[in-house]
């Protein structure tokens, strides 16, 4: 029986995969996520939430030298210009980059220890953690968004 694509599954998934290599935010977007397809709002917006919570809590950082002193902007970029039709938006969620921190390399070895492969199925107490840590931090896991995005004529193109 397969496992179903959840949220929880993407998002642990992600993480180890960035534990190996830095990757840029489209990491983010990309990937199965039942009820939730690509190249959609939902999709954006998701990406963006989780990637503030990460950083918010201390789990991964911005690596790209020029935001990685000001989150602010890289924020307002990642939430403004469209990753799908913006050249500026598609510059950064392509060529950023995000690094795991220290936290996070420690929290992904305590409930994955290194096997050669990625755990896609769901492990119930490295998700609590997360939430756990978003909790404590400001950001809990919702369905609301935190730094809504803005699309259409509102967007940084418009």
């Amino acid at each position: 029986m397969s496992q179903p694509n959840t949220v929880e599954s993407w998002l642990q998934f992600n993480l180890q995969l960035l534990i190996d290599d830095n990757e840029s935010p489209v990491g983010f977007m990309s990937g199965r996520v039942d009820g939730m397809p690509d190249r959609t709002p939902q999709r954006w917006q998701l990406a963006v939430d989780m990637i503030y919570r990460c950083i918010v809590s201390g789990l991964i950082q911005i690596a790209t030298p020029q935001y990685r002193d000001d989150r602010d902007a890289f924020f307002h970029v990642l939430r403004t210009f469209d990753p799908y039709v913006d050249d500026d938006g598609i510059l950064l969620w392509h060529g950023g980059q995000l690094s795991p921190t220290e936290a996070l390399i420690a929290m992904v070895g305590k409930y994955f220890p290194t096997t050669g492969h990625y755990e896609r199925t769901v492990n119930p107490a490295f998700i609590q953690e997360l939430k756990d840590i978003f909790a404590a931090h400001g950001v809990p896991w919702s369905d609301a968004p935190l730094l809504p995005i803005v699309t259409g004529e509102d967007s940084a193109r418009a």
